[in-house]
């Protein structure tokens, strides 16, 4: 399907960033990975243990020693959450640290997905949990949240009922809705397809893959708004092109 290869491509790319960015909005101190390790490890706290890890992310320190020990980030997440089992950004953060298979925290092994829903059962105004939950279903199954099924479309609803800024994830939106689906509802609000990629590119219009999507979904001699401009399904390809050369020029000059 158009959701599952989109996601295919850029899934590793979206996890990073929001990897970055989650574990950068938790680091509450500058403190430095060598102040912990003159620290005997029963003086350590879970939240000083989750800075530790966004410390050692920052820096891409791989290893920290506390004591004699040697942690990595996701053991010291382990750590933290070992000792607040409801500490939710830790469980956000800990499903970064996993491509594949699963981490035990105590005597239970979690995946990547279950340290998600952890988060969400804690906190279910995590919306970089929400969305990184409808990017690992990619509309390919439902997952239960606190007794709530839910599909990758909720997902991506629940993520913009907390904040409708986010334009990646009204084109995620988008893209997971079904033929069938006329339109789906965003805190009251219906939006169609071509509504999710209008309100995407109001958010950002330089997202070249949002102007071909909406290109695509276009009926022939239909036109849109966009901006103080009119495109029709042509004129949104050629913009989608246009943006995509200046992208490759950019990352080539870059490299």
């Amino acid at each position: 399907s158009v959701l599952l290869s989109s996601i295919s491509k850029t899934f590793t790319k979206h996890c990073l960033l929001l990897n970055i960015s989650v574990l950068t909005s938790t680091c509450s101190d500058g403190a430095s990975s060598a102040a912990f390790g003159a620290l005997n490890r029963s003086k350590i706290t879970s939240r000083m243990w989750s800075s530790l890890a966004c410390t050692l992310r920052k820096t891409k320190q791989g290893v920290v020693t506390v004591g004699t020990t040697k942690y990595n980030t996701q053991q010291c997440i382990v750590t933290a959450l070992e000792m607040d089992h409801t500490n939710s950004k830790a469980w956000f953060d800990l499903s970064f640290t996993l491509k594949e298979g699963d981490v035990k925290v105590g005597v239970k092994a979690y995946t990547r997905e279950q340290c998600i829903v952890q988060a969400l059962e804690i906190d279910p105004t995590i919306t970089n949990a929400w969305y990184g939950l409808g990017l690992l279903l990619a509309g390919t199954r439902n997952i239960t949240v606190s007794n709530e099924t839910c599909t990758t479309t909720q997902c991506f609803i629940k993520a913009l009922e907390i904040d409708p800024s986010r334009a990646l994830v009204w084109r995620f939106l988008g893209l997971s809705m079904a033929p069938a689906d006329v339109s789906v509802t965003v805190s009251t609000k219906a939006f169609t397809k071509q509504q999710c990629y209008l309100r995407a590119l109001e958010l950002d219009p330089t997202h070249a893959p949002t102007w071909r999507n909406l290109g695509e979904c276009l009926p022939a001699g239909e036109t849109v708004e966009v901006g103080t401009m009119m495109y029709n399904s042509e004129l949104c390809l050629a913009k989608a092109g246009t943006l995509e050369n200046a992208d490759a020029t950019n990352a080539a000059m870059s490299g």
